[in-house]
């Protein structure tokens, strides 16, 4: 039986990824030690992505950062491991959608297949995804 870890999860939801980034990967890794954890899955798309890439517009505020890099370079500093989460088939942001229309689940008529919570009547929040 393999080695048994103590894990902890970042999602890419909620704090500190948004409403805005206020982020330091320096004191997750502090946190990981007060709490014995030796390894870490970090999100790296939310409301946006976490990281510099061409395929998923960035969270609003990232500008030139990379969480993920970040993240990696102070965990394995620390002796940490990391694994980068990608969700897949998961909701789009409205304005992910609008720019990735072919990533869009769509309704037996052909419409993109919105979520409408949180959203103004006829406008989704987010979308599913395929």
């Amino acid at each position: 039986m393999g080695k048994a870890v103590r894990l902890i999860i970042m999602e890419a939801y909620v704090a500190p990824f948004w409403p805005r980034i206020e982020y330091e990967a320096e004191r997750l890794v502090q946190a990981m030690e007060r709490v014995g954890a030796d390894t870490m899955r970090f999100g790296t798309i939310g409301w946006g992505a976490l990281f510099q890439t061409e395929h998923m517009p960035p969270l609003e505020d990232l500008g030139e950062r990379d969480l993920l890099r970040e993240t990696v370079e102070a965990c394995h500093g620390a002796g940490k491991r990391v694994f980068a989460y990608v969700p897949v088939s998961h909701w789009l942001p409205r304005r992910v959608a609008e720019v990735h229309p072919a990533w869009n689940q769509r309704d037996i008529e052909g419409r993109p297949n919105g979520i409408w919570f949180l959203g103004a009547p006829g406008q989704a929040f987010v979308y599913r995804t395929c």
